[in-house]
């Protein structure tokens, strides 16, 4: 027999280019979803593992107001004594985070007896970790922030180092004068008075002492035009004796106001507590729910990257999309992936086809139909190959369930079992194997020992006795005279035959077939696996129709996208299904077995 052939489909020159869209990645994302799952997770148990290794920390704020020097008792006739310099602020802030009002802290609350104070230098550890300032913009107010792994302790540190800072402030602001005038006994000269801190900084004696040099400096232009008896310079001289005069009142003032408040009589301050530091409920450290929150994003975003990458670098084929993309192959159809537990080859068979509304089944439909368009050119019998890269992909239970369905739709068929070396479809239909097709090559004479099946139109060629010298069996003479044999007496012929690696069988019989059907197990073989199947078939002059995927999960089927109107369909009415066939079981006899599952 000389099968018409139709000349293999040439493979692009170049692949079509694959853009990455949000539904892809939902696809990744679900395909990959355990290597994400246990990214996310690990991250997730790490992060809270060191926060609860953390310590809580608590802060307490003190809200405290700073007026600038001069207000209080250095005001006189609602002439305010404000200072104008710039650097006022930074400098009382500085004040505020020197070790010196740390030392007067920690010496006020006895932190040495407190355990996290304990060790190394406690007092350089205070003031740089258990202390803070945050002044508040646009304000005369700063927060003084005590930090403690004690809420209440964290208040008593803020509310201390504003106290300290309010008495600093004071004793610095009096430091000078106080020591000037205590060296003094009696009278203090005008000299003295005018060299005290407080009169040095008086803006109002230095705007006064400002008009009385001008007032000089014109008695000195006039003075050589003019003697002293001439009324502008008597009237000069009276302004100047006025100046001075205020000069001398002012000073007087100020020094009588720092002798009363060195006197214990008027203890001024232009620095005061807002509000007092409260012990705080919640701690400020950790923020657990917010680094938890974190975490679990940082965990989601680190698993969809690493599952990504897995994906990328995954060389097998596990959607129709990737067949069609890496492989330039058709796609007739994906099979899914059917459960093992506690299942024997034959319950998988037989369970595809005693539900007449199966996912299975109708894909297997599907298949069909793809194969009849393949070989729509090609009149009279048919002879199709099915075979598979490498084993345990499931080319045995492709190719006895299409010859089911083909049977199904009124064809003759015969299921040639060609693997002679581990031959399976006598596992799937569960018959005796005495005499087969290793008996026909052998004798090379007559008709081969056929099995009718329990299905109807169905006939099974088994392979029989496993030979020693199945390479020597396989002649393409006789195998064209048992195809031309079979030909004139059936529809369709399929023939399973063994992988395409190590061995060379399956490319004996493709060159005498119509079509080859390539068996791919998803996640299993490797592109470029796949790739030099294809290549070699097409090699040995064989027609490559297309790639069954074969295991698939319900996501490969999202391209088509059925999958999720047969999965909401079959599982509304799944309980209407078996109620339907429990009734049917009680009242006729069960049938016999009539096949089986076979991934071989």
């Amino acid at each position: 027999m000389s099968p018409q052939t139709i000349p293999p489909p040439q493979a692009p020159d170049t692949a079509p280019e694959l853009s990455i869209d949000l539904w892809h990645l939902w696809r990744v994302i679900r395909r990959r979803r355990q290597i994400i799952g246990a990214v996310a997770s690990l991250i997730v148990i790490v992060t809270a593992i060191a926060v609860l290794s953390m310590r809580a920390e608590y802060e307490s704020k003190a809200l405290v107001l700073i007026e600038k020097v001069g207000s209080n008792a250095l005001e006189r006739d609602g002439v305010s004594m404000d200072s104008t310099q710039d650097d006022y602020y930074q400098t009382q802030y500085a004040i505020l985070q020197s070790r010196s009002l740390a030392q007067a802290v920690f010496d006020d609350l006895k932190l040495g007896l407190y355990r996290e104070f304990q060790g190394g230098d406690a007092v350089g550890s205070l003031q740089k970790a258990h202390i803070r300032i945050e002044p508040v913009r646009r304000t005369r107010l700063v927060s003084i922030v005590g930090v403690s792994r004690d809420p209440k302790l964290a208040a008593d540190i803020a509310n201390s180092g504003a106290r300290k800072f309010i008495e600093q402030n004071l004793e610095n602001k009096l430091f000078l004068s106080k020591a000037l005038l205590k060296s003094l006994d009696g009278k203090v000269p005008q000299s003295v008075k005018e060299s005290l801190p407080a009169v040095v900084g008086s803006p109002l004696i230095q705007t006064l002492k400002g008009q009385l040099a001008s007032l000089q400096g014109e008695w000195a232009e006039l003075s050589s035009r003019y003697r002293p008896e001439h009324p502008r310079m008597q009237q000069l001289k009276a302004r100047m004796t006025a100046v001075n005069g205020q000069i001398e009142r002012e000073v007087d003032h100020i020094v009588e106001s720092l002798k009363i408040q060195l006197g214990g009589e008027f203890k001024g301050s232009n620095v005061r507590i807002v509000d007092e530091a409260r012990a705080p409920d919640w701690p400020t450290r950790p923020r657990r729910f917010r680094i938890m929150a974190l975490a679990v994003l940082l965990g989601l975003a680190a698993g969809v990257g690493v599952g990504l990458i897995v994906d990328r670098w995954d060389l097998t084929v596990r959607t129709a999309e990737d067949v069609e993309g890496m492989i330039h192959v058709p796609c007739l159809g994906l099979i899914h992936l059917i459960g093992r537990l506690e299942w024997s080859e034959t319950a998988a068979y037989d369970s595809i086809w005693r539900d007449g509304r199966s996912v299975t089944l109708e894909a297997y439909r599907n298949l069909r139909v793809a194969v009849n368009f393949r070989l729509a050119q090609v009149t009279g019998p048919k002879v199709l190959l099915v075979t598979s890269s490498i084993e345990d992909e499931g080319k045995t239970f492709v190719a006895s369930n299409l010859a089911r369905a083909f049977a199904a739709a009124g064809e003759r068929v015969l299921l040639v079992d060609g693997d002679l070396r581990r031959p399976a479809v006598h596992r799937v239909f569960e018959v005796k194997v005495e005499t087969g097709l290793s008996t026909y090559l052998s004798n090379g004479a007559g008709d081969p020992a056929r099995i009718d099946s329990s299905v109807p139109n169905l006939t099974l060629l088994p392979c029989g006795p496993v030979p020693d010298n199945a390479a020597e069996l396989l002649h393409d003479e006789k195998i064209v005279t048992l195809l031309e044999w079979a030909t004139k007496r059936y529809d369709r012929v399929i023939v399973d035959s063994s992988p395409l690696f190590p061995i060379a069988d399956a490319l004996v019989w493709g060159r005498h077939t119509h079509g080859v059907i390539l068996v791919v197990g998803a996640g299993q073989s490797r592109v470029y696996l796949i790739q030099r199947s294809v290549h070699r078939l097409r090699e040995s002059f064989a027609h490559v129709l297309g790639i069954v995927l074969n295991k698939a999960q319900y996501e490969s089927f999202g391209l088509y996208g059925y999958s999720a109107y047969y999965r909401r369909y079959y599982a509304a009415s799944n309980e209407e299904r078996l109620e339907a066939m429990a009734k049917s079981a009680a009242k006729t006899p069960p049938a016999p077995p009539v096949g089986g599952s076979s991934n071989s």
